[in-house]
């Protein structure tokens, strides 16, 4: 979902196995003739063992119920829903403008918790749309080099989307040749500034991998991996007349193309509501996403979308849901630390 732009308001924008082995002896003795006979038990079932490969993380939008913990409403934020599932985030989704400055304090607190800050930098500053021409032209060189410094200063890894769902943004601020000259300019001046630690994403709508679309706005040598965002928009709060979709049907086209152009991916925003017919059907929805993530090795993090932007998006909505996001949240699959 979008945020950042003169026209959309700074708002919107990973169990356990165990292994039982059983040895039954049996000694028999007869009057007349002495035998011995032994049951051995089979084999020790053979451990499987599961390695680590998603990082599990999400957007947590501010609460005003959210418990004082450090005093810092996001941190507050991110500390709520932790405390649900009993773990870290891997992955904090913060979203900026163009002007604001990071990694800050935010970033740090979120290094020192394990958790790696995912920054989502809008083409917008001081409430107004930036040019990607003009950003590819240079003319924002000081707000960009500003920021390569502080990321390279900063040393621990961070992953940066530029302007996250510029397919989205209905040609505000330049078009698609734009924006993949700006990122290239980005991107580069980082690696001048040598701010290896910073990994570019490529944020798109999931529906524009859908359409087959995807490759106008993709700058092949700036980014090191390709993301998607997509909701389940069904159930009583269907829009659009739009039926309830699978986590599948929603970003198989997206996993497609990242293995056409050999970059990693990651799910940088998915939810789905509530469905008051069927009281499980959004956790029966979350367990058959994590089944399906789990099919599909190139994907390397996935992002909950935890906010009420435009629809409740909430994933503590519900006890079932709670406890369905839990469950996988305690998966050792989506126990990745790191890129």
């Amino acid at each position: 979902m979008s945020y950042f732009s003169a026209s959309k308001t700074p708002q919107k924008r990973n169990w356990l196995r165990a292994i039982t082995t059983t040895l039954v002896a049996g000694f028999m003795l007869a009057p007349t003739v002495a035998a011995m006979a032994t049951t051995m038990a089979p084999a020790p079932a053979t451990t499987t063992s599961v390695t680590p490969s998603i990082m599990f993380g999400g957007y947590e939008k501010v609460r005003s119920d959210d418990p004082v913990i450090t005093g810092n409403t996001g941190e507050d934020a991110v500390l709520r829903i932790e405390n649900k599932i009993g773990r870290h985030l891997t992955l904090d989704h913060v979203y900026y403008n163009f002007d604001n400055k990071w990694p800050n304090a935010r970033s740090a607190w979120d290094t020192a918790g394990g958790r790696i800050p995912f920054i989502n930098w809008a083409s917008a500053s001081n409430g107004k749309d930036i040019q990607w021409s003009a950003i590819a032209s240079g003319a924002y060189d000081p707000y960009i080099d500003a920021r390569a410094v502080a990321a390279k200063n900063f040393g621990s890894p961070i992953f940066v989307a530029f302007n996250h769902e510029s397919d989205n943004d209905g040609g505000i601020s330049g078009t698609s040749a734009d924006y993949v000259a700006a990122y290239r300019h980005i991107a580069n001046r980082f690696r001048l500034a040598g701010a290896t630690n910073v990994k570019f994403v490529l944020i798109l709508m999931a529906k524009t991998y859908n359409a087959f679309t995807a490759d106008q706005w993709y700058a092949s040598d700036a980014v090191d991996y390709v993301a998607a965002d997509g909701y389940n928009y069904g159930g009583p709060l269907a829009v659009h007349s739009q039926n309830w979709r699978s986590f599948h049907d929603i970003f198989a086209n997206f996993y497609d193309f990242s293995i056409k152009v050999g970059k990693p991916a990651i799910v940088s925003e998915f939810a789905t509501t509530e469905d008051t017919n069927y009281p499980t059907r959004k956790a029966d929805w979350i367990t058959a996403a994590a089944d399906q993530l789990k099919l599909w090795p190139n994907i390397k993090g996935a992002m909950w979308f935890n906010s009420n932007v435009r629809y409740p998006w909430w994933v503590d909505s519900s006890v079932n849901s709670t406890g369905g996001y839990g469950a996988v949240a305690a998966d050792p699959y989506f126990g990745a630390t790191g890129p």
